[in-house]
C-alpha cells in the first residue's frame, strides 16, 4: 500500500474522471445504481413480499416509528459511508481529506495525496464491503418485521456505491501501474513516464 503527498517524480496526470460534470458518464452510473436497486427490491420482495414492511404495526405510531428509523438510517448511512471512506484513507496513510456534498453527491477526497492501485480500489470499495456485512448481520439478527427496512439501508449501499464500483472497473482496464488523486468530486490519473 502506498499513499504519496504530492506526485512523485516520473509519474504524469494523464487521465481525468468527472462523475459530477461528464453528463454521459453520470447518466451512466445513476442508471445502473437504479437498475441495481430495482432488481435488488424485485429478487427480494419473491421471497419477502415487501408489503410485509407496511406490517406489524397494529398502531399509526409505531408504523411512523418504523418509517422514520427507514428514512433517518438512511440519511446517517450516507454520512457513515463517507466516513468509511475517510477512516480506510487515513489507515492507508491520507494527510489531507475533504469531505462535501456536491448536490449530486456526497463525497470523500483528499486534497493533495495520490494513491496507488490496491490503496485506491480498497478505500473506494471499503464502505460497500464494510456496510454490506454490516447489514447482513442485521438482517440475520433482527425480527422479521425489521427486514424490508434493513434490505433497504443495503439497497441504498450497493446502489449508492454504483460510482465507486464504476471507477474499480474503469480503472482496472490499465496494464500500467497508476496513482491517484482523488479529490472528491474529480479522479485525476497519473501514469509513470516510461523510460
Amino acid at each position: 500500500m502506498h499513499v504519496y503527498h504530492s506526485l512523485p517524480q516520473g509519474w504524469t496526470l494523464k487521465k481525468t474522471v468527472d462523475l459530477q460534470n461528464d453528463k454521459k458518464k453520470a447518466l451512466l452510473v445513476n442508471g445502473c445504481a437504479t437498475v441495481v436497486a430495482v432488481l435488488m427490491a424485485a429478487v427480494m420482495h419473491c421471497f419477502v413480499p415487501i408489503q410485509t414492511l407496511f406490517s406489524g404495526s397494529d398502531e399509526l405510531s409505531q408504523y411512523l416509528i418504523r418509517m422514520g428509523i427507514l428514512l433517518g438510517g438512511m440519511l446517517v448511512y450516507l454520512v457513515l459511508h463517507e466516513a468509511t471512506h475517510g477512516l480506510t484513507m487515513k489507515a492507508c496513510g491520507a494527510k489531507n481529506l475533504s469531505f462535501g456534498f456536491t448536490g449530486l453527491y456526497a463525497y470523500c477526497g483528499s486534497k493533495t495525496d495520490y494513491f496507488d492501485r490496491f490503496t485506491y480500489f480498497l478505500t473506494a470499495l471499503s464502505p460497500l464491503i464494510v456496510w454490506g456485512a454490516v447489514f447482513a448481520a442485521l438482517q440475520l439478527t433482527l425480527p422479521g418485521e425489521w427486514f424490508w427496512i434493513v434490505w433497504l439501508w443495503q439497497i441504498t449501499n450497493v446502489s449508492g456505491a454504483a460510482g465507486d464500483v464504476y471507477i474499480v472497473l474503469y480503472l482496472s482496464r490499465l496494464d500500467r501501474p497508476f496513482l491517484v488523486h482523488d479529490d472528491g468530486v474529480v479522479m485525476h490519473v497519473a501514469l509513470q513516464e516510461e523510460a
